[in-house]
């Protein structure tokens, strides 16, 4: 856990003087991809969501940071579209803050669970996703999406090396199929 290195009471001093959230305190949410996930609290009790992300992995599916994905939320939030999670910007303006090595980004917190994906919840979504798509652009200024796979040379590398490898780790065997 990146928390565990950077020590929270060094974090939380960095996210009062870097952010406008007097925040106290970090929840540990178990469940990310590529970073750790908590829950912060302000002396308010306010809720915010805190990713950590390791700038390097990061930025190895995305050269620019999340700058364009979270600009993208923060206008659809500003055209007043609701329930969707927005960046609460730092103090100079930005998406996104550096701490270290690290990447850190806040959004509102939206109170929930995650439901289990069935055949209902899959169509509701492709139609709500067809909707999206559907939605003129015309005469608003969003930014584009570049579809970059700058990854994609490096995950043919890795796979070939697995392929190639003759003892497989339960793991590697599973990732190999």
């Amino acid at each position: 856990k990146y928390l565990e290195k950077i020590g929270e009471p060094e974090l939380v001093r960095w996210l009062q003087e870097s952010y406008p959230l007097q925040i106290v305190k970090l929840v540990s949410v178990p469940k990310g991809e590529i970073g750790d996930n908590y829950v912060a609290v302000t002396a308010n009790e306010d809720k915010y969501f805190l990713k950590i992300h390791l700038r390097s992995k990061l930025h190895i599916d995305n050269p620019q940071g999340l700058e364009n994905t979270l600009g993208l939320t923060s206008r659809l939030r500003e055209l007043g579209i609701k329930n969707i999670p927005y960046p609460i910007k730092t103090k100079d303006g930005s998406v996104e803050a550096n701490f270290g090595e690290y990447t850190i980004i806040i959004t509102n917190f939206i109170e929930g669970e995650n439901p289990e994906i069935n055949a209902e919840i899959a169509t509701k979504f492709a139609k709500l996703v067809a909707k999206i798509h559907q939605v003129s652009t015309n005469n608003i200024d969003l930014p584009v999406e570049p579809f970059d796979t700058t990854y994609a040379n490096k995950l043919r590398e890795q796979l070939e090396i697995l392929e190639n490898k003759i003892q497989l780790n339960e793991q590697e065997e599973k990732l190999k199929k």
